[in-house]
């Protein structure tokens, strides 16, 4: 028996062993930020940046690491869900590894998945 997530990597595994190149992060990253947008009241009230490969400056990354924080320290619960569901619904996001609850009392979340972005 396999588990969830063991499934989806095997569902991608081909696309997951090819590495991202950084013009294309930067344009999903651009697309999130529409998304992530229409979302808030302001932008300039959250400090989002990408992370990890991409901003050590690397040509090509194996996953986008985007960090969402606020620049006031408040925590809101239910942002990450909201735009989680909305890059969904706008077809970037396809599968979930890890899926933050909204119940949680952790003063952070984070999420895991799979996306598919077309030039």
């Amino acid at each position: 028996m396999l588990t969830k997530n063991q499934k989806i990597g095997l569902k991608y595994y081909e696309d997951l062993l090819n590495k991202i190149p950084r013009e294309k992060i930067t344009r999903i990253f651009t697309f999130v930020m529409k998304v992530f947008r229409k979302l808030v009241d302001s932008v300039d009230n959250y400090w989002i940046e990408v992370c990890g490969s991409y901003r050590r400056g690397r040509p090509f990354c194996g996953d986008i690491d985007i960090i969402i924080s606020r620049k006031d320290h408040k925590y809101e619960k239910k942002l990450l869900i909201d735009l989680i569901l909305e890059l969904e619904k706008e077809e970037l996001l396809t599968d979930h590894l890890v899926f933050p609850s909204a119940g949680s009392d952790q003063s952070s979340m984070s999420y895991m998945g799979i996306c598919k972005f077309e030039d």
